[in-house]
C-alpha cells in the first residue's frame, strides 16, 4: 500500500474570544487534515506536486491551505477480518489477501488486527507478527456481528491522528443480533 503523497490542513474556521475581566484569552482554530494520492491515468504515482498544484473547495467555496507537506504520511489501520462460519470456506483466501495487504504496508504504518468478535493484535508496525497472526492465531467467530465489529474497529482508531482506516475482509452476512462480549 503506498502512502500519501500529499498532506494538506485547511483552516476551517477561527473563533477568539475577548479578554474576560481577568485577563483571560481564549481561541479556537478547527483544521481539516486532507490527504491525497496522485497518480497519473496509468497508474504511476505524480511526485513533486506543491500547494499552487491543489485546490480545496468546500461546498463550491474555495479553502486556503493551512499547511501543505509532499512527505509520506504514515496510516493507521483497524483491520478486521471475518472468522465468521458465512467465510468458512474461504478463511485461507481472507488470511492470504490480508498478508498481501500488510506486505505492502510503509515501514510507518500501524495496523491492529482483530475479527469480528475478537481483538486479537493492538496497533503495531511488526509486519510479520501479524501475517502470523492472520494465518494462525485468530479464533472462528461465534457468530457474524460484522457491523458491531466494524464499529469496534472504527472506535479504536477515533483518538489516533494522521490518515486513518478501517479494512474489513468479510462476506458483509451481518447478524446485528449477536454482541460481542462485554
Amino acid at each position: 500500500m503506498q502512502a500519501a503523497l500529499v498532506f494538506a490542513a485547511v483552516l476551517a474556521a477561527f473563533v477568539a474570544v475577548p479578554a474576560s475581566p481577568r485577563g483571560q484569552f481564549r481561541s479556537s482554530l478547527d483544521v481539516v487534515p486532507v490527504y491525497a494520492t496522485v497518480r497519473t491515468g496509468d497508474g504511476a504515482f505524480v511526485r513533486d506536486l506543491t500547494r499552487e498544484d491543489f485546490e480545496i473547495l468546500d461546498n463550491g467555496q474555495r479553502r486556503d491551505i493551512s499547511v501543505f507537506s509532499s512527505e509520506v504520511q504514515p496510516s493507521t489501520i483497524a483491520m478486521v477480518l471475518d472468522r465468521s462460519g458465512s467465510v468458512a470456506s474461504r478463511t485461507r483466501q481472507i488470511s492470504n489477501a490480508a498478508e498481501v495487504f500488510i506486505r505492502n504496508l510503509m515501514p510507518d504504518d500501524r495496523v491492529s488486527l482483530s475479527s469480528l468478535t475478537w481483538n486479537c493484535h493492538a496497533l503495531t508496525k511488526d509486519k510479520e507478527k501479524l501475517v502470523e497472526i492472520a494465518r494462525h492465531a485468530m479464533p472462528a467467530d461465534s457468530g457474524s456481528p460484522v457491523w458491531a465489529g466494524t464499529h469496534r474497529a472504527m472506535s479504536s482508531v477515533t483518538h489516533e491522528g494522521g490518515r486513518r482506516a478501517v479494512l474489513l475482509f468479510s462476506d458483509g452476512d451481518d447478524q446485528p443480533n449477536w454482541r460481542c462480549p462485554s
